[in-house]
């Protein structure tokens, strides 16, 4: 998917903190300033440990004509352009769901 090597790091299940019986992705172990780090995941208890840096995206199993991904992102070259994306992603991320009104 990544065919222009633009993703620096990719983390999966290997990755994961294992806490109360669910596998969350606890970014504070990877070394990066949280200001430039996003969780995209479909699951809310794999970014519980830091909310403030997650994109919902809606699960893509077994349909090829999601475009969920794609859609996201004029989204995200918006957010590489700020300091801190947290302080963007809590403006427009409410109850799991991305608004995209607030996020224009």
């Amino acid at each position: 998917m990544d065919t222009n090597r633009i993703c620096t790091m990719r983390l999966f299940r290997e990755h994961c903190t294992y806490i109360n019986g669910v596998f969350t992705k606890d970014m504070s172990k990877i070394g990066r300033p949280m200001k430039d780090a996003i969780i995209l995941d479909n699951s809310p208890s794999a970014y519980m440990l830091q909310p403030e840096c997650a994109m919902p995206i809606l699960s893509w199993y077994d349909d090829p004509k999601d475009r969920a991904l794609t859609d996201l992102i004029p989204l995200f070259i918006q957010l590489s352009k700020i300091h801190d994306c947290r302080e963007a992603l809590t403006r427009f991320v409410k109850n799991n769901t991305v608004d995209m009104n607030l996020a224009k």
